[in-house]
């Protein structure tokens, strides 16, 4: 998980999509990892998934680089986000 997938997965509903809960669902995943001492954690996304690009971005992700999951077969877009 931490060299592909990362530490945080979330999810929203289709049709409450576009209304910030999953920006509100990871910034709560922030505090509760950093609470117990994380300083750094990794998430992922698809390439395609804008969405979920900007949700990464708008809580301090930074890009690390792109992987492809052959279990999967599918590319991943991994980034990190420092909790400071």
């Amino acid at each position: 998980m931490k060299e592909f997938t990362g530490h945080v997965g979330y999810s929203v509903r289709p049709s409450e999509r576009r209304k910030g809960y999953a920006k509100r669902m990871l910034a709560k995943a922030l505090d509760f990892l950093k609470s117990f001492g994380f300083d750094e954690i990794g998430v992922s996304c698809i390439p395609s998934n804008e969405a979920s690009k900007k949700t990464i971005l708008a809580n301090g992700g930074e890009y690390i680089e792109t992987v492809f999951l052959e279990c999967d077969q599918v590319d991943l877009e991994r980034y990190r986000i420092r909790l400071n």
